[in-house]
């Protein structure tokens, strides 16, 4: 959802989201065990219970207890029940239903029109199985009190809870919560929260008529050795994560997410960081440098043609690759040919499409391995109808992915239009071995498995330098900075969170430190001013 609306990324469920962190967890609510436990145990309770029972003798005790509202599903419920008596005519006069509805929005005319449908069904199934000595279902429209919620939970053989959705539900924690005998058999809907944590309860799809009838045939044969493993299974879960625990764990992580959002505050590489820096670079022995382009070492343009290098930066690139003790990769979305076009005669490797094609300095390109490419033809017309419905965007082509381009639009309707190809491209690979990237202005797809970070490893795995770092702008190069987290320095271009160790606000102040490094080694080996001037020219043009 925040991908499709917000445009934010995520990764383990950690969310960038402007210049912080959010975090999206699971919090199943919980009950209070320990008190309904207790409760049920009570001197009060257990009479009740037992007038209960002895109302009922040797009767099965279904029970649910629902707030008005048509989310519950208590027509859907009633229906189950009738079909079970339809089909299994040995149990009549031997179950009752008491079914407690629990007043909700009574100035509301369709919460009151909902009563009288659930009160005509009730009348109209017990006018139809009622005997002298026994009535089917027993209907109370009215609030409980707590010692009889706790008596009706512990007398109940089985309760029935099947609402068409809901969040939580807390009805059924609290019937299991209540049974200290270990007995009783919960029935839920699998659309309820709680389904998740209590995988040993009858789940039902509750609009299945056939499949709550066989459910209640299941709960009133079950054993009673069956009952209490499921039971004490699902205790054992309740008791563990009861609702202090819940409360316990929202807060520990609301610390921790916030402890890791003051600790991304502090990323920012000021002056004193990165004179650090360049010391670090100053005493290593081997260095390997990875830099993004697009973003990174140029700044974006309104078409990817335009962004060619300028002189300056090239002759910084060179500075760096001549240098024996570096290894310098360009690592970018872009296709072989341009790369090889722009940065071809430098000193330093190219990697092309965000891994697939790999080039080090003075050799030809490598390919990694052979790449189905046929998904191309099925995607291809996809990007071209919303090059039709968002003029101004175009696809761009590379040997190994498709992009599609909305940097030349307004940027609400790139944005709306990009959401909602996301949404139909991933409808649409489901299944295949293929990504699709969500980058900056760009929408990419390409072959799953080859990334940024798998390429940096490809470099780094037979090398025993001791100054690496790796430097990039868009959410592509984020699998770049985990790959490089335990080995070097990680540096995020422009604002928003990254995974990233440390950033820098523009892509002036990425020249600016490549000024700095290159700078540094032609002072260490001539002290010439003469040699250091086309950085610092640079340097002040950019800082200008």
């Amino acid at each position: 959802t925040v991908r499709m609306v917000a445009g934010a990324d995520h990764h383990f469920r950690m969310i960038p989201y402007g210049s912080r962190t959010v975090k999206v967890d699971l919090f199943p609510l919980g009950v209070d065990y320990k008190l309904f436990q207790r409760h049920s145990e009570q001197p009060q309770v257990i009479e009740q219970r037992e007038r209960i029972r002895a109302n009922f003798p040797a009767k099965k005790i279904l029970f649910s207890v629902d707030r008005l509202d048509y989310t519950k599903g208590v027509t859907h419920r009633l229906s189950g029940f009738e079909r079970f008596l339809e089909q299994h005519r040995e149990w009549r006069e031997k179950v009752v239903f008491i079914l407690n509805v629990v007043p909700s929005r009574q100035i509301i005319s369709k919460y009151n029109e909902r009563r009288k449908m659930i009160e005509e069904q009730v009348g109209s199934l017990n006018g139809k199985y009622s005997t002298l000595t026994w009535q089917p279902v027993i209907y109370r429209y009215s609030h409980l009190n707590f010692d009889e919620l706790c008596s009706l939970y512990s007398a109940a053989d089985a309760a029935l809870i099947t609402p068409l959705r809901d969040g939580m539900n807390l009805v059924a924690k609290e019937y299991i919560a209540c049974r200290a005998d270990k007995k009783g058999v919960l029935i839920l809907s699998e659309l309820a929260g709680a389904a998740a944590e209590l995988g040993e309860a009858l789940l039902v799809n509750p609009l299945d008529v056939q499949q709550v009838s066989d459910a209640i045939l299941a709960a009133v044969n079950m054993p009673a050795d069956e009952q209490q493993r499921k039971m004490t299974l699902m205790q054992a879960r309740l008791e563990e994560y009861d609702v202090n625990g819940w409360v316990n764990d929202f807060l520990n992580q609301l610390k921790s997410v916030k402890e890791l959002q003051s600790s991304e505050q502090s990323k920012y590489l000021n002056t004193d960081a990165q004179n650090a820096l360049v010391e670090r670079y100053r005493a290593a022995r081997k260095r390997h440098l990875f830099f993004d382009y697009d973003g990174t070492l140029v700044p974006f343009a309104k078409h990817p043609r335009d962004a060619k290098p300028e002189d300056a930066l090239l002759h910084v690139l060179t500075a760096l690759g001549n240098d024996p003790k570096n290894s310098v990769t360009i690592i970018s979305g872009r296709d072989t040919e341009t790369l090889a076009g722009w940065l071809g005669d430098l000193p330093v490797n190219l990697v092309a499409e965000h891994g697939a094609a790999i080039k080090r300095a003075g050799t030809p390109w490598y390919y990694a391995g052979e790449i189905d490419l046929s998904w191309k033809n099925e995607v291809r017309p996809i990007l071209e109808m919303f090059v039709r419905r968002c003029p101004g965007t175009f696809v761009e082509e590379k040997n190994h992915t498709l992009a599609w381009h909305y940097r030349n639009v307004n940027p609400d309707l790139g944005f709306t239009r990009s959401r909602e190809l996301i949404e139909s491209l991933h409808l649409f690979i489901r299944g295949a071995q293929l990504q699709v990237i969500d980058g900056n202005k760009v929408v990419e797809i390409r072959v799953a498995g080859v990334d940024k970070g798998a390429a940096a490893r490809h470099f780094l795995e037979n090398e025993d330098a001791d100054f690496v770092i790796g430097i990039g702008d868009d959410r592509t190069d984020e699998d770049l900075f985990r790959a490089l987290l335990d080995r070097g320095v990680t540096v995020k271009v422009g604002p928003g969170h990254s995974v990233a160790q440390n950033s820098l606000p523009t892509q002036r102040d990425v020249v600016n430190l490549l000024n700095a490094l290159a700078s540094t080694k032609a002072v260490e080996n001539n002290g010439s001013a003469k040699e250091n001037a086309p950085f610092n020219v640079l340097h002040n043009r950019d800082a200008a």
